[in-house]
């Protein structure tokens, strides 16, 4: 219950933390985005001044190179390209640490297949899925098309249109659910009572 005063030296160095940290409960949070901070921080820190709970998630994901190598689904695995199975490896190294990530590539390399091919893998070791798909209008149908070419155990239903249902447990019995960004910013209260594996 007594006040004091910090050093300026103290300030500067932890002022970054302060200004993207959530204090609250004695405690400061920070969210994901902002590792690059508590990296800085953790490298640079000075023993038994700051103290940090990095659990084994954290350190696994700092050790990039051992990413395991998964083999693809039977069924996928002769038609990947070898960086399309990397990029699908790297998705389910993400899924083991407890992180999202981006998948980027040009235009054309196959970033659905490899989405959809951890989708299905995902499906398999969890004996379930429930995943939403948000793309422009314009991609509806390539993921449907991409869907019954390469993952057709994967079951589906396209949120999009004046007819679409808002019933929450037909939306639940399939796997993916794909709709648009105007739909689902039309729909968010629906959406959002659906637990979803993935987005």
């Amino acid at each position: 219950g007594t006040l004091g005063i910090l050093p300026d030296e103290w300030l500067q160095r932890y002022s970054l933390l302060f200004k993207v940290g959530d204090g609250k409960n004695d405690k400061l949070r920070l969210s994901k985005y902002h590792m690059s901070v508590i990296d800085e921080l953790y490298d640079n820190r000075i023993a038994n001044e700051l103290s940090f709970a990095l659990d084994e998630k954290f350190e696994r994901l700092r050790e990039f190179k051992k990413i395991p190598e998964i083999p693809a689904p039977a069924n996928l695995e002769p038609i990947l390209r070898p960086y399309q199975i990397s990029g699908y490896q790297w998705l389910n190294y993400l899924n083991d640490v407890g992180w999202g990530g981006i998948l980027a590539d040009d235009m054309g390399l196959g970033k659905t297949v490899q989405a959809l091919t951890m989708l299905q893998h995902f499906k398999t070791q969890e004996e379930g899925l429930r995943a939403i798909v948000v793309c422009p209008t314009t991609l509806i149908y390539n993921w449907e098309n991409e869907i019954k070419k390469f993952t057709p155990s994967l079951t589906y239903k396209i949120h999009h249109g004046s007819m679409r249902t808002r019933d929450i447990e037909e939306l639940q019995k399939a796997n993916v659910v794909i709709t648009t960004y105007g739909t689902l910013r039309s729909d968010i209260q629906v959406l959002m009572k659906i637990l979803y594996d993935y987005v």
